[in-house]
């Protein structure tokens, strides 16, 4: 059950890291000029990539993880305060360099996802401490 579990993450990770790729596109799709139909692939990558990733969080909380403080959890949430540094400040004095903001976007889309995800963890602890008490209630 467990490697389920890990393995679902990590797909889930995937599936984070095609969504927020899909934003490195955005400065090469050159949307002035016309809507390039490429431009739908890359939105249906973003949104598809978004919504498999939590359906498989989902997903794995069905199996028993619960909610536990992961160290690499805060590391996550470090990340996502400094990009979100990062973009303020790009947006504010240098409007010009779209190709460091879709990149630093993505960073942030992917920092903000993966620490959702990583507070999420299977534990075996809950489960059989679960089982004792029910076996205990069986026996007297």
């Amino acid at each position: 059950m467990k490697q389920k579990v890990i393995f679902l993450n990590v797909l889930s990770c995937l599936c984070f890291f095609c969504s927020s790729g899909s934003l490195l596109s955005v400065p090469f799709l050159h949307l002035e000029e016309a809507h390039p139909p490429i431009a739908n692939l890359f939105a249906g990558m973003f949104w598809g990539g978004l919504l498999i990733g939590w359906i498989l969080q989902i997903r794995i909380r069905k199996f028993g993880a619960e909610r536990q403080p992961v160290k690499k959890a805060n590391l996550f949430l470090i990340l996502t305060a400094i990009f979100s540094a990062i973009l303020i400040f790009l947006l504010v004095f240098k409007k010009e360099a779209i190709l460091w903001t879709s990149a630093d976007m993505a960073l942030l889309c992917f920092s903000v996802e993966l620490y959702f995800s990583m507070k999420w963890r299977y534990s075996d602890e809950k489960k059989s401490d679960q089982l004792s008490d029910c076996d205990e209630r069986f026996m007297q």
